[in-house]
């Protein structure tokens, strides 16, 4: 029994040795979290050099600078650069700046760009609301302007809510036929319009004549769509700058002046000019029949009649508009503080903008 009992033993502790063998053997090759191997260091200068070079071009590329040559002129004199190299044009100025910051630290680069000149402060402008009393001549023309327009008003809203009940379809439909009828269209003639450059033109309102006013000081009327010379109207000194006709214009050859001391019944057209000079015309004179004034020594940009035919706007290059009743011939409406006056035409209407 006690050699039963050793074999026993001996046989165990073979078994255990034997499994231990078998576990080393298994996590001989396993790699943990607290094994590691020491490299050699090695820097290779090349390769450090290349990524440098990459990153100083990803600060340039990102580097906000100012368009002005003059600005970069100064912030190369103030990083003690020189302003121009021989051969060297202002992109080239300016891509030379940009290197040259994108070689500094960036926070050095930054605090250059950052750097603004000393800004003057100007004098703010106090906005006062003041009033002045009408004249008699101011409140009826008022009061004409929104009679006249107050119920076109009224019937472009209805129009425009009835085209908005219009199904998407239809309106697509007429968009291609719109678009079609455009890309059939073609040059039917051509004419020399001024020995100028033409600053304007524009239709009669029964698009039977064209009027052109050009440089050279002339306005012209053409006829339509033969494009001949009817008539020329001499009476600006310097470059014409726009010409309009008025709503009511006839222009018939037979048709006389109806009246000299009315302008508003035979003004047919008015042209306006760079020397101030704004004029108004009838088809069979050649002549001005009138010249507003007021507006020199600034030149007028732009002139139009209101649709009731009874009021004309201009736009002076002081910044102001001016509404004119050509019934009485007095400013209605005198404007500081605008660049521009436009009538705009919606619907077979006009307004003021």
């Amino acid at each position: 029994m006690q050699d039963d009992n050793i074999i026993i033993g001996d046989s165990n502790e073979s078994n255990g040795s034997s499994n231990d063998k078998k576990d080393n053997m298994e996590t001989a090759n396993i790699f943990t979290s607290s094994e590691h191997m020491e490299l050699e260091k090695f820097r290779d200068p090349h390769k450090e050099s290349v990524l440098a070079e990459f990153e100083r071009r990803k600060r340039a590329r990102q580097m906000t600078l100012p368009t002005d040559d003059g600005e970069i002129k100064l912030m190369l004199r103030q990083l003690d650069q020189p302003i121009c190299l021989f051969g060297e044009d202002k992109p080239d100025r300016r891509e030379r700046l940009r290197t040259f910051l994108s070689m500094l630290d960036e926070e050095e680069a930054q605090r250059i760009l950052r750097k603004e000149d000393p800004k003057v402060e100007k004098p703010k402008e106090e906005n006062t609301t003041w009033y002045h009393r009408a004249g008699e001549t101011l409140r009826e023309a008022r009061i004409f302007i929104a009679q006249y327009s107050l119920p076109r008003a009224q019937k472009r809203l209805e129009e425009a809510r009835e085209r908005k009940d219009i199904a998407p379809q239809v309106k697509a439909i007429k968009i291609q036929e719109t678009n079609r009828w455009a890309q059939g269209l073609n040059n039917q003639c051509s004419q020399v319009g001024d020995t100028r450059p033409v600053a304007h033109c524009q239709f009669s309102p029964d698009s039977k004549y064209v009027a052109t006013a050009g440089w050279s000081g002339l306005c012209k009327l053409w006829s339509l769509p033969d494009c001949q010379l009817v008539r020329e109207y001499k009476g600006h000194t310097s470059r014409a700058g726009c010409i309009t006709f008025h709503p009511d214009a006839k222009l018939d050859e037979a048709a006389p002046v109806v009246d000299e001391d009315n302008a508003s019944t035979n003004v047919d057209l008015a042209s306006c000019a760079s020397d101030g000079s704004v004029l108004l015309w009838n088809y069979n004179n050649d002549t001005p029949l009138a010249d507003i004034e007021g507006h020199q020594p600034y030149r007028v940009s732009k002139l139009r009649f209101h649709p009731s035919g009874r009021f004309l706007a201009t736009t002076c290059f002081d910044n102001s508009w001016r509404l004119f009743d050509l019934q009485v011939k007095y400013i209605k409406e005198y404007c500081r503080k605008l660049f521009k006056v436009k009538l705009a035409k919606l619907d077979h209407m006009k307004i003021i903008i």
